[in-house]
């Protein structure tokens, strides 16, 4: 794995560790740009579950139509 994989991934796993930690807004930051990352990486698997877990963020802050349309990329990759 190159060092821009590790960083996508751990820039997953941050996100993952401040959603548990109530940090939405920065779960959401970290999730966005790890999809970033993933998606010029070509990792669709690891895209997909970055948008998805975006999306939830997004829903935890009370924007449903956002949360909606980022699930919607995440089942579209």
């Amino acid at each position: 794995m190159g060092d821009e994989a590790q960083i996508a991934w751990s820039l997953d796993a941050i996100g993952n560790a401040l959603f548990f930690l109530g940090d939405n807004v920065g779960a959401e930051a970290a999730f966005l740009e790890a999809a970033t990352r993933l998606r010029r990486l070509g990792d669709e698997l690891g895209e997909a579950t970055a948008w998805k877990d975006a999306g939830i963020a997004a829903k935890m802050l009370g924007r449903f139509d956002e949360a909606f349309s980022r699930l919607l990329v995440a089942e579209a990759v």
